[in-house]
């Protein structure tokens, strides 16, 4: 779905200082809005987990 970019396959310091860039909302782009609450409970170490995830998935 051309809305959503795909992230499996992305970059694991990529991913990982996106999803900080949402969780302390410096991201504020057209539907950042919608990664604020997934990511706000988070820590350090589950940013990095989700990061070596989903970087880890074929593109």
């Amino acid at each position: 779905m051309a809305l959503y970019p795909r992230i499996a396959g992305q970059t694991y310091e990529y991913l990982f200082q996106s999803m900080k860039e949402f969780r302390t909302k410096e991201r504020s782009q057209a539907y950042a809005s919608l990664m604020w609450p997934s990511v706000a409970q988070l820590t350090d170490q589950d940013l990095r987990d989700l990061a070596a995830y989903y970087s880890r998935l074929p593109w």
